[in-house]
């Protein structure tokens, strides 16, 4: 086996069928290290935006990030059949809409959607 090979097959495999960042609207500034802090221990749990799904639900969450803004967190289940999504998964694929997009994105990736948004003002 070559090591390329060894590398990428323990990447994970989700495929992205739909992605953009946001083009206009707040930025994160320098609050990346916060809402990642926000997203492992308050909005990625099984009782918040993680846990158990319908088929087409969608859960949100609105936090305060200080600096008169706030952020929208949002995953939907987009498939017809019920799942379950892991704090893991929604930590990873949430901030991959933080780090990639400097005015927060949504993606969806197999079943899932997910989007961060970065707004002035409170929830």
């Amino acid at each position: 086996m070559h090591f390329s090979t060894i590398i990428f097959s323990f990447l994970p495999i989700a495929a992205v069928s739909n992605a953009a960042c946001h083009n206009s609207g707040a930025t994160w500034g320098g609050n990346i290290p916060q809402v990642q802090n926000i997203l492992r221990n308050e909005v990625c749990r099984s009782d918040r935006l993680a846990g158990s799904f319908s088929a087409s639900q969608k859960k949100t969450r609105c936090v305060q990030i200080g600096n008169g803004l706030h952020v929208d967190f949002e995953v939907k289940r987009v498939a017809k059949s019920a799942a379950t999504l892991t704090n893991g998964d929604c930590y990873f694929y949430l901030n991959t809409e933080v780090e990639g997009c400097s005015k927060g994105g949504r993606r969806t990736y197999d079943n899932w959607e997910f989007s961060a948004d970065p707004n002035s003002g409170p929830c």
